[in-house]
């Protein structure tokens, strides 16, 4: 007798299935609030929300007994519509050797069905298959089906509303993102025929609370949009305007933009998400103006694309890789800008020296020289301070001369940080004109660089332990 098995089961939803998934996905803490006979909590005990290997504990009832399962993330391919868990601690595992749990929602046509797929091993043959679990998984669907519909529909009563949608792009996803955080002034060089112009009325670029302009021609008329920068989240991916003034606020009472990208795999999407007030019922949803976002995405997308190909054919390029750190990011910044000497007794395998030539530390203009271990040989790299912002949190230095001059015609190197928020995020991006086609990218140079902050990081995090 086979201790293993599958139970699957599909119900159809009235409500958005994209929306049911994300709540899975990225906000399981707010099911609670939906099905509170029968999940209790769910919080993250490791990683973060939506991230592989991240740990949750999920508290519930189910059978008459209070009970808890403590998960790890799988599986989450919003290209797949699916997400898994795996089951590693909890009342489950009093029953099941192992136990995987798959979310998989069809949103294809007019009706959105969710399928259910618990895959189980048993302890013995004593143990029934979950069929009860099965039918508590469906009740949550019920009760979170019924809850969004309900909402969704106090929505339409209210006059507010919310449009998703998201498209692939061909270009980097990091690339769009940065653009709307922190450079959209460049856009309107990419969709001359839609955006006029972007202009910053207080604060800075990318800075929560500040405010910028759009000038743009949207619907066959000139339209401004006043809009107030909401969120601008590295980690999570996303930035979020609020409208203040402008044409929109002719016929709504409310209205934010928020824009995600996601990375992971080969394929980079950007999701879309209009939410909205109504000043009254006779004003139509911005389908529009989603049309209009969506458009503005190709254009950009073509734009970077295009730019990327012309640059491969010119020799030139750019590497940027995100890691997150542990320790302090400003006080990891503040190495590389004014105590650079210092990296050397953090990473002695890879770094041997740092010395001023001229000027002082941190200075711009002022030339350093670096010897450093890569790719089995002792190389150097002499520099020039090209840009060191505390307020943007970066450091820019360009190599004037050393082992890399031997293969690129330029290079440039740029760190930044990302101090929000609990964890901290280190940028590296390495611009470069290649001397000839032969020259291979610096692939494993940006390996050496993310190598360099791991040790920076793990001497760090222990000195401050």
């Amino acid at each position: 007798m086979t201790l293993n098995g599958t139970l699957v089961k599909e119900t159809t939803i009235k409500s958005d299935g994209d929306a049911f998934l994300e709540l899975f996905c990225y906000k399981p803490y707010e099911i609670s609030d939906m099905c509170p006979p029968s999940i209790q909590s769910c919080d993250i005990l490791d990683g973060k929300w939506g991230s592989l290997g991240s740990v949750i504990i999920w508290k519930y009832s189910h059978d008459g007994s209070d009970c808890t399962a403590k998960e790890v993330i799988e599986e989450n391919d919003m290209e797949k519509k699916l997400v898994c868990f795996k089951v590693v601690d909890g009342t489950l595992m009093d029953y099941y050797k192992s136990f995987f749990l798959t979310i998989h929602v069809d949103t294809k046509g007019e009706k959105h069905s969710v399928t259910w797929k618990l895959d189980y091993e048993k302890l013995n043959e004593n143990v029934e298959d979950p069929k009860t679990l099965m039918d508590f998984c469906l009740n949550v669907t019920k009760d979170i089906d019924n809850h969004q519909h309900k909402h969704f529909n106090e929505s339409e009563m209210n006059l507010s509303g919310n449009l998703v949608k998201e498209i692939v792009i061909k270009s980097d996803g990091d690339a769009f993102l940065e653009l709307f955080c922190y450079k959209p002034y460049d856009i309107s060089n990419m969709c001359r025929s839609s955006i006029q112009g972007c202009d910053i009325l207080d604060g800075e670029w990318g800075s929560v609370g500040s405010v910028i302009i759009w000038k743009y021609h949207h619907d066959g008329m000139d339209c401004t949009a006043k809009e107030v920068i909401e969120v601008n989240d590295r980690e999570k991916k996303l930035v979020c305007f609020k409208v203040v003034d402008g044409t929109l606020m002719d016929y709504y009472k409310s209205l934010f933009l928020t824009i995600h990208v996601d990375t992971k795999g080969e394929k980079h999407k950007v999701t879309w998400n209009l939410a909205y007030e109504k000043l009254n019922e006779n004003v139509e949803d911005p389908k529009s103006l989603m049309e209009f976002c969506l458009n503005v995405t190709k254009d950009i997308d073509n734009s970077q694309h295009k730019h990327f190909n012309e640059s491969e054919m010119n020799l030139s390029g750019n590497l940027v890789k995100e890691t997150t750190i542990e320790s302090d990011g400003d006080a990891f910044l503040e190495l590389f800008c004014y105590k650079p000497y210092a990296i050397l007794n953090m990473c002695p395998n890879s770094i041997q020296g740092c010395d001023i030539l001229d000027g002082e530390w941190g200075s711009v203009g002022s030339v350093i020289i670096w010897k450093y271990h890569h790719d089995g040989r002792d190389c150097t790299a002499k520099e020039v301070i090209e840009a060191n912002d505390k307020e943007k949190k970066l450091v820019c230095f360009k190599v004037v001369d050393g082992t890399l001059m031997d293969y690129y015609k330029n290079f440039f190197l740029t760190i930044h940080v990302d101090t929000k928020g609990s964890k901290h995020l280190v940028t590296w991006t390495l611009a470069y004109e290649k001397l000839n086609e032969n020259i291979e990218d610096p692939k494993t140079l940006m390996e050496f660089c993310l190598k360099v902050t791991k040790d920076i990081d793990t001497h760090q995090h222990k000195h401050n332990n």
